[in-house]
């Protein structure tokens, strides 16, 4: 695992950047604490090797001296609970931690480095937010077609998912899905209405 070193602020947020998935804040969270006393910074932007985190004061708060890792690490669906595997597929999934905390006393800014597939389209990108039994929301996000990044925010971290075209309100169903599955219960729903006016009338 790497530690890494502070650079100089630009404006009001210092940017943290290494290439790795895991990082050792240990040695820096009393300086960053310092920075935000005095003014200096409002954002901690921690970059990694596949996304970043961004801080702000009341969230970074929320970090005690204990709380020496962070990290934005990509799980295979195989390494996920069962009760998350079967929601997500084979979209990717992404464990986001530092130290322990689950709950933040603030937003954090969180982006995950994504290349459309083909087919895809940016608006119809959404990150489901999974807690440890499985169950999930839905977070608005964005995406930089020029960055290749999907971005949202949240004050809670846990696991989270890139997903596509889905309706999280039935279950997780692509959207075409379930228009072909009104459509098909219409046409057969109409197929027996007039199977059964022809019957009456005969």
């Amino acid at each position: 695992m790497t530690s890494i070193v502070i650079d100089e602020p630009e404006g009001d947020t210092v940017e943290i950047g290494t290439n790795q998935d895991i990082v050792d804040i240990g040695n820096i969270i009393t300086d960053i604490e310092g920075m935000f006393d005095d003014g200096s910074i409002q954002i901690v932007d921690l970059g990694f090797g596949n996304g970043s985190i961004e801080i702000g004061s009341d969230a970074f708060a929320s970090i005690g001296v204990s709380d020496t890792t962070a990290g934005i690490v990509e799980v295979p669906t195989s390494s996920v609970p069962d009760n998350m595997a079967s929601k997500v597929g084979d979209r990717p999934v992404y464990d986001v931690f530092v130290g322990g905390i689950h709950e933040f006393g603030g937003d954090l800014t969180i982006s995950f480095t994504y290349y459309l597939q083909a087919g895809e389209s940016g608006d119809k990108l959404s990150v489901w937010h999974f807690d440890d039994n499985g169950n999930y929301v839905s977070e608005e996000c964005t995406y930089d077609e020029l960055t290749h990044t999907v971005t949202f925010t949240t004050d809670n971290l846990s696991y989270f998912a890139i997903m596509h075209d889905v309706d999280p309100e039935n279950g997780g169903f692509p959207v075409w899905a379930i228009v072909l599955i009104v459509v098909a219960v219409v046409a057969v729903a109409g197929g027996i209405g007039a199977f059964v006016f022809l019957k009456k009338k005969n």
